[in-house]
């Protein structure tokens, strides 16, 4: 299986779309004075949106900031724009009710340095929401020296921590499921049967157990964003310099589910930026420790850990070489060893290994 790769195109539309994004706001009595179109991953289309207004003067005007400020709006395509894997179109709905859900709103309580947008309002395919930034801490680390990496690394896994312990059995939350992270889990998970059992290295008993691993809670489950990654955090000007206002996008796969999809992720691209652009700036270590110290034992078991191993291990077989994280083809054997070391300290629960290795700081 060929390796995922986010499209770095920008489209003014998607490719099935027989009107602009001005005719698609008017058919839900929307004007706005400017459109602008951003990259939006491989499913979504997303434009900055300036002066947004209800063409009736009424109906939306609730939702409008007096000073007139700048949203986005996230449209969700039923195909990826690279490939045939189709997505359910109506996936933003699942972004709704998680950014305005209590639970995130208790998260962010607790933790005011990280936020999420604010919905403004929303149709069956998109959600207007309001702008966080145009920087990301994907980029920004491999850019601005100055950064406040370790508080960036221990806000958010503060945060991450609070939200998965104030979801657990919540009410509002434990009967979420969504297609979209489904589909992706059995696709992410054969994928890393089928590289294991070609690379001669593992036997079919410890490619089984790698999937069993992968697919087996291992304690609690919680509301996830899914796709939480540095990527999908983006970062805005605070009162210091080099700590800024941080803001958790992407939501459209949010579940209620293991929360080590979200640790396994972020772990997994956190250790990239690290390889590439340094570690000795805490961003890692200080998520995983905030993150630890905050969940405790509720979450962070022993088997958490493990899990989390073989799951950081099957994101790099499925997304190597990513060119969003820099990576070439020449990266793709020492990343595919990695990801196999993980995988096999996973399954056999080895840790002693891990203690040496960047999960350590979960132990």
């Amino acid at each position: 299986m060929a390796a995922l790769e986010i499209s770095p195109e920008v489209f003014d539309a998607p490719r099935g779309w027989k009107q602009s994004i001005h005719e698609y706001l008017a058919g839900y009595g929307l004007q706005c004075h400017k459109a602008t179109a951003l990259q939006g991953g491989n499913s979504a289309y997303v434009w900055r949106i300036e002066g947004l207004q209800a063409i009736d003067g009424a109906s939306f005007a609730k939702f409008m900031n007096p000073a007139n400020e700048l949203l986005i709006l996230k449209y969700g395509e039923g195909q990826l724009k690279s490939g045939a894997l189709q997505m359910p179109p109506a996936r933003m709905q699942w972004e709704v009710r998680a950014m305005t859900s209590s639970v995130v709103a208790r998260a962010c309580a607790q933790e005011p340095a990280v936020e999420v947008p604010r919905v403004i309002t929303s149709t069956k395919e998109a959600v207007i929401m309001s702008w966080a930034g145009d920087r990301d801490l994907l980029s920004t680390y491999s850019q601005d020296c100055t950064l406040d990496a370790a508080y960036v690394g221990a806000s958010l896994g503060r945060w991450l921590a609070g939200m998965h312990l104030t979801s657990i059995d919540d009410a509002e939350i434990k009967d979420w499921t969504n297609a979209t992270a489904t589909m992706v889990e059995e696709m992410e998970r054969g994928n890393m049967a089928h590289k294991l059992a070609a690379s001669g290295e593992f036997s079919q008993q410890e490619v089984n157990q790698a999937s069993t691993a992968h697919q087996t809670i291992t304690g609690v489950r919680a509301l996830t964003a899914w796709d939480f990654r540095p990527m999908n955090t983006l970062l805005r000007d605070g009162d210091n310099p080099k700590r800024p206002r941080i803001t958790v996008v992407d939501w459209e796969v949010s579940c209620y589910t293991d929360p080590a999809f979200d640790v396994r992720l972020w772990v997994a691209e956190a250790m990239v930026l690290e390889a590439k652009y340094g570690a000795d700036r805490g961003l890692l270590k200080s998520f995983l420790t905030a993150y630890r110290r905050t969940a405790g034992v509720r979450i962070v078991t022993k088997e958490f850990v493990y899990k989390v191993a073989v799951l950081v291990g099957a994101l790099w077989m499925l997304l190597m070489p990513a060119t969003i994280w820099n990576c070439t083809e020449a990266d793709r054997e020492p990343w595919m060893r990695k990801a196999k070391d993980y995988i096999r300290a996973g399954i056999t629960a080895d840790r002693a290994w891990l203690l040496k290795s960047s999960l350590a700081p979960l132990l």
